[in-house]
């Protein structure tokens, strides 16, 4: 019982998932190592969270 074509598959999409895992490490990466360079995109942030917080204490 010989399943080559299934093997070469599954083969296929090991190497296709191993490219997207690589991918999203390099993304995360860059993402994870880059600061706010806009002040006001980290105020928007902070800004966000806190109305988050002030919406759940009014329920």
């Amino acid at each position: 019982m010989t399943q080559e074509p299934e093997d070469d598959e599954i083969e296929e999409l090991t190497k296709e998932i191993r490219k997207l895992i690589d991918s999203n490490k390099q993304f995360l990466a860059r993402v994870n190592d880059e600061d706010f360079d806009d002040d006001e995109e980290a105020e928007a942030e902070e800004g966000e969270a806190d109305s988050d917080d002030e919406d759940f204490e009014e329920l």
